[in-house]
């Protein structure tokens, strides 16, 4: 019997669904991505909120010091 929500497997999807779980128990974040498989996709996973953040923040732009052997 196939499930009137999902699209057809021959339905083009334009983009899939991608999400980080994040809780406090290792078990609970595990259990989770297993339970929910590849549809949604589980790009990551955290264990507070403040994990989440240095997970997905880009990373602080280089500070120009204006010498030339700046970053070496």
């Amino acid at each position: 019997m196939t499930d009137p929500r999902r699209p057809a497997p021959d339905a083009a999807v334009a983009d899939p669904v991608r999400l980080i779980v994040v809780d406090d128990e290792p078990m609970v974040r595990q259990g989770l991505a297993m339970i929910l498989g590849s549809d949604p996709e589980v790009v990551g996973a955290a264990g507070t909120g403040w994990r989440l953040w240095a997970w997905s923040a880009p990373p602080a732009p280089r500070r120009c010091t204006g010498r030339a052997d700046a970053g070496q």
